[in-house]
Formats: structure tokens, sequence, C-alpha cells
């Protein structure tokens, strides 16, 4: 299943700007460490990070691409339950790397 969504925010700038639009993508085998998520988190509502690391257990620790961006410590582990998507493709003039 397919979703597009509406990026509100710099946090992964300058991959995704403020405004972007990102095509996600439900069905997937695994989630692994690099590749972009959105995810509906339980604190701060929809957000686009960066996979830093999984756990063992599937738990996934976030990032955001920009330094201003909130840390992985404030948004802590994250339950796979709760990825909306895999980020496979962003609107805009610059290339966005999903992976």
């Amino acid at each position: 299943m397919f979703r597009l969504f509406k990026v509100e925010g710099d946090s992964m700038s300058p991959d995704i700007l403020d405004g972007d639009f990102i095509l996600t993508f439900k069905w997937f085998r695994q989630i692994r460490a690099g590749q972009l998520v959105a995810v509906d988190h339980e604190t701060y509502g929809f957000i686009v990070k960066r996979v830093v690391k999984v756990a063992q257990d599937g738990q996934l620790w976030l990032e955001g691409t920009n330094r201003n961006s909130l840390t992985p410590e404030r948004i802590g582990w994250v339950s796979p339950r709760r990825v909306l998507g895999k980020v496979w493709l962003c609107s805009g003039s610059r290339a966005c790397k999903t992976e």
C-alpha cells in the first residue's frame, strides 16, 4: 500500500524539505539501518527519520538529518508497529536518499 504525505519541518533537511511530499510503501520484509521511514510517534505524531539501528526485538533508533532535529534520545526506541511506511520517493529538485 502506498501513501502520500506532506512533510512539515526541516528535521530531514537538506534531504527532505518543509513542504516536500513523500511517497511511502507499507509492505516490506524488514527495516534496515540507513532507510528512511515515516512514523506515527506516540509523543511527536507524524515524523520522518532515518533508521540508525534496529534492535534484536525490532525496535528502531531514529534520527533526523538536520543537526537541529530532535535527538534520538528524545525520540527514544520506536516500535516497528508505529511505522507508516518506508519512504520510497520524495518530491523536490534534489535526489532523496531513501536508503
